[in-house]
C-alpha cells in the first residue's frame, strides 16, 4: 500500500506543480523541488480529499508533512487506523 500512495503522491506533484521528484526522502519546501508553502497547502487539501484522511496541524508541525517519504508514511498510518475522515 506504500508504495501505491508514494506513486501516486508523486503523480499528483508532478501532474499539479510540474515537480519531478527524484528521492522521496528530500524535503518539499527545499531548493531543488521548492514547492511554494501555498502549493504545499493544496497539496494538503488534495491529499484529504483524495485519500479521505485528516491530516492535523500537529503531523505537519512535527515534520510529517515535508517529503513524500513522510507524507505517504503519514497516509498509510491514518488509512490503517479505525477511524479516519470517511
Amino acid at each position: 500500500m506504500y508504495l501505491e500512495i508514494e506513486r501516486k503522491l508523486l503523480n499528483i506533484i508532478e501532474e499539479n506543480y510540474g515537480k519531478k521528484i527524484v528521492d522521496v526522502n528530500e524535503k518539499l519546501l527545499n531548493r531543488n523541488i521548492n514547492l511554494k508553502p501555498v502549493e504545499l497547502a493544496s497539496l494538503l487539501v488534495q491529499i484529504e480529499e483524495f485519500f479521505l484522511v485528516k491530516i492535523s496541524n500537529e503531523d505537519i508541525t512535527n515534520g510529517n508533512f515535508d517529503s513524500v517519504g513522510n507524507i505517504s508514511k503519514l497516509i498509510t498510518q491514518r488509512l490503517s487506523e479505525p477511524t479516519n475522515y470517511n
